[in-house]
């Protein structure tokens, strides 16, 4: 068996006094990349989804008791305002009349044909449903924390298709639902997209807006005792202790006592981890 090498024996005790005693570590200077905290709007979001719906409708009704002799549209078809939809006859045994027009009232679709050929209709009976295919609704199911943090006329931003639509909350339930813990909310939106009815909407809330800190999650050192961040003070490391609450894209907000936009914080360390009080040295800072 050969004998270790006295100078990788004295290698191997160093080693382990500083693994035992990370105070010494303090003497090594880290090679420090950082930046500064800068104060930035944070939104806290939320979202539901729901299906459209037309938001206004147009009733076509019989101006009397007829036959349908022609339907002329189906449902889901576009049409122009003054189009015909149907014709009608008076339902009079053994007297033909001209046959009278049905027409759109409105430049849009039709949602419901109500009537088929040759049937008997009665006098104000509806005949088709219309939607103007530019403004819709969608009903959502919130849960009361984020509703409590919503009120009616608030914006949101609703996504269809991959399409990104402007939109507000036109109606909010005061009282939750027994059987589903929620509270529903109509979200009214418009657009020229060509939405049609029964489509899914993805509609997200802001729930809150204000300014706060954040940083990288590499930043963040999390030990037995909580989450900490390393500020640079005359090239030496303090740790302060710090609250924290994950965003996205890997970003950390964090707040506490002395969480400022006044001092440097290290974003990434040659040497890990890093002591309080050590000394480094800046290799290089953000703009």
């Amino acid at each position: 068996m050969n004998s270790l090498n006295p100078k990788a024996i004295w290698i191997l005790f160093l080693f382990f006094v500083v693994i035992q005693n990370p105070a010494l570590a303090v003497k090594r200077t880290a090679m420090v990349f950082v930046d500064h905290l800068k104060s930035q709007s944070i939104e806290t979001q939320a979202s539901y989804y729901g299906r459209l719906k037309p938001l206004k409708l147009f009733k076509v009704y019989s101006p009397l008791e007829a036959i349908i002799i022609k339907v002329k549209v189906q449902e889901g078809r576009k049409v122009k305002r003054g189009q015909v939809l149907a014709t009608i006859k008076k339902n009079v045994i053994d007297m033909d009349i001209n046959p009278l027009e049905i027409k759109s009232p409105i430049d849009g679709f039709i949602l419901n044909a109500n009537t088929i050929e040759n049937n008997l209709v009665l006098k104000n009976q509806p005949l088709f449903s219309l939607y103007d295919g530019m403004t819709f609704q969608t009903t959502v199911h919130l849960s009361p924390d984020d509703a409590n943090k919503l009120k009616i006329g608030d914006k949101v931003s609703v996504n269809v298709s991959d399409n990104y639509l402007n939109g507000k909350i036109s109606t909010l339930s005061e009282g939750i639902d027994p059987h589903t813990g929620t509270r529903s909310a109509h979200v009214w939106l418009e657009s020229k997209k060509g939405l049609r009815p029964g489509q899914l909407a993805k509609v997200i809330f802001t729930l809150e807006r204000k300014k706060g800190f954040l940083v990288s999650k590499k930043a963040l050192q999390k030990l037995p005792d909580g989450n900490y961040i390393n500020l640079l003070e005359d090239s030496k490391i303090k740790k302060i202790k710090v609250f924290s609450k994950r965003r996205h894209n890997d970003l950390i907000e964090v707040w506490g006592k002395g969480v400022n936009a006044k001092k440097p914080y290290v974003v990434k360390s040659s040497v890990t981890p890093l002591i309080d009080g050590q000394n480094v040295k800046v290799t290089k800072q953000k703009r």
